[in-house]
């Protein structure tokens, strides 16, 4: 079976350029319930940058910046992004607190993507010196009735379950001395061309896809051959931690 851990960038940005509506009323109402005005923005995690577009977008005013340590999903973001002013770089999220910029950032989002490395990242870690003008970190993660929404294979489906009871990505997480947290969801319902949804899955864009053998992938695809829309729903929990 191949590698899929880096999953590829054309196919990951051909779903979730679907989610551009989503993802301005999501952080519409970030902004509403926070009275959000940030001025350096990461994206930290960001991947082909679809969601960094949208911050740029609502928050215009804005530096905003890009990491992943994907050199591919950075190159298709560097070539696909929204405006000229959006920087985007290549680099492990543990290493942010060496990176010269980090200084600067005064907000910070996560979407989707903390739980795969908040073990080397704490909490704890953004209220040191290096991060001396954060104000703001918003993490992004998606609800289990969301994660059940998601048409995949059988294997997938048994993964995901695992996925959910392990608690990875629902948990509030904790919260250290001095800084306070909101939480707020926000769900819509998505509709995505099939032919975009299932080149995802075939891609094996998500982490519960990996382990789902060719001959099965085939065969559930031959199945859902004539779909021509998915339609999903997307619900995502967002814990705002005020530094």
């Amino acid at each position: 079976m191949a590698d899929y851990r880096f999953a590829a960038p054309k196919s990951y940005h051909g779903l979730f350029r679907h989610y551009q509506s989503y993802y301005e009323r999501l952080l519409a109402i970030i902004a509403d319930a926070t009275e959000l005005k940030p001025s350096y923005i990461l994206d930290l995690a960001c991947g082909t940058g679809e969601f960094t577009n949208a911050l740029s977008r609502r928050f215009s005013k804005s530096k905003v910046l890009g990491l992943d340590i994907s050199s591919q999903f950075i190159d298709f973001a560097k070539a696909n992004k929204a405006n000229l002013e959006i920087e985007f770089y290549v680099a492990p999220a543990d290493t942010l607190p060496g990176l010269p910029w980090a200084r600067n950032v005064d907000t910070i989002f996560i979407k989707g993507a903390y739980h795969l490395f908040e073990t080397a990242l704490p909490l704890e870690v953004f209220t040191k010196p290096q991060f001396q003008n954060l104000r703001c970190i918003v993490v992004i993660e998606k609800l289990q009735r969301s994660l059940e929404s998601y048409p995949v294979p059988k294997t997938a489906t048994m993964n995901r379950r695992k996925y959910v009871s392990n608690d990875l990505s629902m948990r509030r997480l904790s919260v250290p001395p001095g800084v306070s947290n909101t939480s707020i969801s926000f769900g819509q319902v998505i509709a995505i061309p099939a032919e975009d949804y299932f080149e995802a899955v075939r891609q094996r864009q998500f982490s519960y896809l990996h382990s789902v053998e060719d001959v099965e992938m085939d065969s559930w695809l031959r199945e859902h051959s004539s779909d021509q829309v998915i339609r999903i729903f997307e619900e995502n929990v967002c814990n705002i931690y005020h530094m």
